[in-house]
């Protein structure tokens, strides 16, 4: 008898397989299904995909409406051409919204809901340090997102299991800002700071319009008896329209000598021998370096010219009245 049930055992789960599998089945309703979504990374500039590490992948699946349908998060995932995880999901069309490097430490996450919160719905804000953004530049983070294209699962009930696959290109949704001001003889009594109103994101990877404009941290270095003044930033995707502003700050005379648009400085930028634009979806490093120099060598500051280079390529000149304090 016991022998005779391990038999039955063996044919119900035999025809629970081929009921999921093949069409000859007529209850094919409960059929899991879902899919599977793999991760690289690569930039319109770029050639080769690459996977980059991270600490925490969130993946969201929104149905044809924009409206949340699942949620899959992982702690410490090794991205690879061969890693994907699996979203079991019911009958629709899916796109799936990625994120990673989320620091819920950093950042004010929005509650989300399945059936309820949208794409285009608010994510996170970056949160605030005794008035400066919290995005300290030592020891920095990274953070990217990223949008599939549209899966459909057709019906389980006339499909058996159905699994489908699809890819996420995740692109960095952050910037590290190097800036250099050269060539003032007391560094120290000056301050560099960037601002930018960038600091809240949708789901879908959307600068969140009218928010406050928040003043990024910077990590600021200068030698004793040197004329460079360097300060390093770490801010959150740069756009324009959002207020990005750079500025030096005179702290002897308390007023701001030098003001200007981070973005658009970035995108006037002139090569050696022809225009060209930055691509700011590839790249996210910059070297921003502000040059004085005394107008009239006369050694008194009086009128300096203030040069603005991004990387290699020369952007601006200004002229700054000091007073004729330096």
């Amino acid at each position: 008898m016991k022998h005779f049930s391990k038999i039955l055992l063996a044919i119900f789960a035999l025809v629970a397989i081929i009921g999921c599998d093949s069409l000859i089945y007529d209850d094919n309703k409960d059929c899991p299904q879902g899919v599977y979504v793999s991760f690289y990374s690569k930039t319109p500039c770029d050639e080769e995909q690459v996977y980059p590490s991270v600490e925490r992948l969130e993946v969201f699946a929104f149905d044809q409406n924009g409206v949340l349908a699942g949620v899959q998060e992982v702690s410490n995932p090794k991205l690879s051409a061969d890693y994907e995880i699996y979203m079991p999901l019911p009958e629709g069309y899916y796109t799936f919204v990625a994120w990673t490097g989320l620091d819920k430490e950093r950042l004010d996450r929005a509650s989300l809901q399945v059936g309820t919160t949208k794409k285009s719905d608010l994510l996170f804000s970056l949160k605030e340090k005794a008035g400066f953004a919290d995005a300290n530049p030592v020891p920095g983070f990274k953070i990217y997102q990223g949008e599939s294209e549209v899966v459909y699962l057709p019906s389980s009930e006339d499909n058996g299991t159905v699994e489908r696959h699809t890819k996420i290109n995740l692109l960095e949704q952050t910037n590290r800002i190097k800036v250099s001001l050269i060539g003032v003889k007391e560094p120290n009594n000056f301050e560099i700071r960037v601002y930018s109103a960038n600091g809240s994101m949708n789901a879908d990877g959307g600068i969140v319009m009218n928010q406050k404009v928040m003043q990024y941290p910077g990590i600021a270095t200068a030698n004793p008896g040197d004329t460079v003044l360097v300060s390093k930033f770490n801010t959150l995707k740069l756009k324009t329209g959002y207020r990005n502003t750079l500025e030096v700050y005179d702290k002897f005379q308390n007023k701001v000598m030098f003001r200007a648009d981070l973005i658009g400085s970035i995108l006037l930028s002139k090569s050696d021998d022809h225009d060209t634009n930055i691509n700011l979806d590839c790249t996210h490093d910059f070297d921003v370096k502000l040059y004085v120099r005394d107008v009239c060598d006369c050694d008194d500051y009086t009128v300096i010219a203030c040069e603005v280079n991004l990387i290699k390529w020369n952007i601006h000149s200004y002229n700054i009245d000091l007073g004729g304090v330096y």
